[in-house]
């Protein structure tokens, strides 16, 4: 299915389609993630589900998306931004809902790609803000679980 990426469209680029998806999800909480290539993201979140402050990791998104954004990126602007999420990913550091949280996250592997954000605390706020620079892609989008990044 993914053979143009090599079987991963996660870690792989896309040599044809450069879309990077921001998909907006309400289950269990207000959520956001991050994916290229097709619609499987990556999120931040707490280790302990609905933990408002502790250890931080970064994950395969589960949900059922509520929204999705498809920006246009460059081949340049996707290995920056998947860089962005392998060091997060070794590296978590620690998750705080008013602090650090996926909102954050999903800011600063777009900033890593050069696209800017008004920074937010809130999943929704962002995705509002998101829809203004891409296409809204959100009637029929289904998710599917992925495989973290890998190496």
């Amino acid at each position: 299915m993914y053979r143009y990426a090599s079987g991963n469209p996660i870690e792989q680029i896309d040599p044809l389609g450069h879309k990077t998806y921001v998909i907006y999800y309400r289950s269990p909480v207000p959520h956001i993630g991050i994916g290229f290539n097709a619609p499987v993201t990556h999120g931040f979140g707490p280790v302990r589900d609905l933990q408002p402050h502790g250890p931080g990791t970064v994950g395969a998104d589960l949900s059922k998306p509520v929204k999705v954004v498809v920006l246009d990126t460059t081949r340049d602007q996707e290995k920056a931004m998947l860089a962005k999420i392998l060091e997060r990913r070794d590296n978590p550091g620690t998750y705080d809902l008013r602090s650090r949280n996926c909102a954050h996250f999903v800011e600063d592997v777009l900033e890593a790609g050069g696209i800017e954000t008004t920074r937010t605390l809130f999943p929704g706020a962002l995705i509002k803000e998101l829809r203004s620079k891409g296409v809204d892609a959100t009637a029929g989008a289904k998710q599917s679980p992925g495989p973290c990044p890998s190496k």
